[in-house]
This record gives C-alpha cells, structure tokens and sequence, in this order.
C-alpha cells in the first residue's frame, strides 16, 4: 500500500530568522514535484492535470506553477472510496 508523503514543515529558500510571518499550513504552495509526490504520480502527469483544468493551480510569474497543500489533501481525501465490505480482520479492533 502506498505510503502518504507529506511535504516537509520547512519553508524552501526560508532563511532562519526571518521576520516574514510563516504562511499557515493549509495555505502553503507547494511546487509540482512535492505535489505530484503526495498524490503518488508523475510531474508530467500533474502538469498534464493542470494544462486540462482538473485541479486548480497558483501561476506564478506566468510560467511557475503551485499547487496549495490543502487543495491537494481535498484532492486524496475526495478520491477515496468506501470498501463494499469489510476485509476478514480488518472490521475487527485489534485487541
């Protein structure tokens, strides 16, 4: 089973000590590469996604593209899809 990556709680390019506030969590932008590997795809893929308006990007300078952390969590939380039934031990609570 594929493992959820989160990107990393450190602000790129950040100098330590900045006065700048910290963008709140939810709120960061993430580039294509961190995005791509929460979702378990390619770049070329998300690029793709992107070209075809399937998921909504922050254009940066014209040419950057960004993608918000908690646009991509939505994305993986509204992908999800109930089981019909239960798997044998898995509707148990382990003991």
């Amino acid at each position: 089973m594929a493992r959820l990556v989160e990107p990393s709680e450190t602000t790129p390019g950040r100098a330590l000590g900045s006065a700048r506030p910290a963008v709140e969590v939810e709120d960061r932008l993430l580039d294509v590469n961190a995005a791509a590997a929460m979702l378990g795809l390619s770049p070329k893929t998300l690029y793709e996604w992107s070209h075809e308006r399937r998921v909504p990007v922050v254009k940066l300078f014209g040419r950057a593209l960004r993608f918000r952390l908690s646009v991509i969590r939505k994305l993986i939380k509204d992908s999800e899809r109930p089981a019909f039934r239960p798997l044998d031990g898995f509707d148990q609570p382990s003991a």
